[in-house]
């Protein structure tokens, strides 16, 4: 995906909803601040002209998945992931990236549950980050550096960013994310190439789908179905 003004869109509507999530926080288990997240997230559903001539179709979901059984010793309940995802009208999905995440709230000192959750999200630097919701913002760190630092954060220095940035900046730059780690609406499962094994859980879906048309004098997307 090259259009620099549909990267600039997607960039601008993780900033916007971060912020205003930022702003509704009030006090609560990780779990609903995900959710909280969520409905500021859902907001964007629009038709962008790139500059190749062709019209692209950006929408934003939020799927708070139904609770699942957990393989044994999986307990997190605040665990997700952040996707985008690209086709071309009326082909099928040609391109995906995902970056998994597990919330944490008010992350103070070492936390042993949090460093154990990092290691079940694996120490690949792209895969998988940690969110920490907190009054003061929301800030974001890659599990590789949370692992690095045996969990502590007070050891996590300059590792740290804000969650805007690790998603405008880093996730949509492919700096974080693994391409075609997604989860399969279809197949109600996580569907990870770095380890095509696991069964690890989800229960937070984040997507940004592109519906790309083969010119801006193409037909126009039919908002009343999902791309």
């Amino acid at each position: 995906m090259r259009s620099g003004e549909v990267l600039k869109r997607i960039q601008a509507h993780y900033v916007v909803s971060v912020a205003q999530a930022e702003n509704d926080y009030v006090h609560q288990h990780e779990e609903l601040l995900a959710e909280a997240q969520g409905e500021a997230y859902a907001s964007l559903d629009e038709t962008v002209e790139g500059e190749d001539g062709r019209s692209y179709h950006l929408v934003a979901e939020y799927r708070k998945l139904h609770k699942r059984r957990k393989a044994a010793g999986d307990v997190d309940r605040s665990r997700g992931i952040f996707q985008i995802e690209l086709s071309d009208d009326p082909r099928p999905v040609r391109y995906r990236v995902g970056l998994l995440f597990q919330a944490k709230v008010r992350w103070r000192g070492r936390d042993a549950g949090l460093l154990d959750q990092s290691r079940r999200l694996n120490g690949n630097f792209r895969r998988a980050m940690v969110i920490d919701y907190s009054p003061d913002g929301y800030k974001a760190a890659s599990t590789a550096h949370v692992i690095a630092a045996d969990g502590d954060r007070k050891r996590m220095r300059n590792r740290v960013r804000t969650l805007s940035e690790m998603l405008a900046i880093e996730f949509v730059h492919g700096r974080m994310g693994i391409v075609n780690l997604y989860w399969d609406n279809d197949e109600e499962r996580l569907h990870d190439p770095t380890e095509p094994g696991d069964s690890l859980s989800i229960e937070h879906v984040f997507s940004i789908r592109v519906r790309r048309f083969s010119s801006r004098f193409g037909a126009s997307p039919d908002k009343s179905s999902n791309p």
